[in-house]
Formats: structure tokens, C-alpha cells, sequence
């Protein structure tokens, strides 16, 4: 359960603890589910200006949330050569 207006995230009841930025990573992708992002839309969509460094931050990012998600991480999945998406399978 993802509450935008508390910036809450529950899982089997528990709070789920992610920075702003993954929060906001996470509500993109859950927002658009099957829709595939490249690093460089989310890093637009997300920084909301041209941030100039390596994309692979978006990587660290993504690592982390999927570590706060423990057994629910396979929800988002990596196209490889693309980006990642959100699906509930």
C-alpha cells in the first residue's frame, strides 16, 4: 500500500523506510505500471532538471528500494539496455 499524501509505504503492515527520492522513484514506476523508464526519464521526471553525472545513480536507487522491499522486490524489473519497470505478477 503506497500513500502519496503521507509518503507512506506499508508492506504486510509494516512501514517501509526509503528516502524522498526513492519514494519518488518507486511512485513513478507504481504509478505506470508495465510502463518501461530509462534511467535518463526517471533522472528528468524525478531531479526534475538535466542532472549531469552518471546515470547509474538511478541504479543505487533502484538497489535500495528493492532491498526495502524484501520479498516484494521482484515487482520492479529491470529491461535490460533500457530502463525498469513496475509490475504486479
Amino acid at each position: 500500500e503506497m500513500n502519496p499524501t503521507t509518503r507512506e509505504i506499508l508492506l504486510d503492515g509494516e512501514i517501509v523506510n526509503l528516502t524522498n527520492k526513492e519514494f519518488n522513484i518507486l511512485h513513478l514506476l507504481a504509478s505506470n505500471e508495465k510502463i518501461v523508464f530509462s534511467r535518463e526519464i526517471i533522472l528528468n521526471k524525478i531531479w526534475e532538471y538535466d542532472y549531469i553525472a552518471e546515470t547509474r545513480i538511478v541504479d543505487n536507487h533502484i538497489k535500495n528500494i528493492r532491498k526495502a522491499l524484501g520479498d516484494y522486490s521482484y515487482y520492479i524489473s529491470t529491461v535490460f539496455g533500457v530502463g525498469y519497470k513496475f509490475e504486479v505478477k
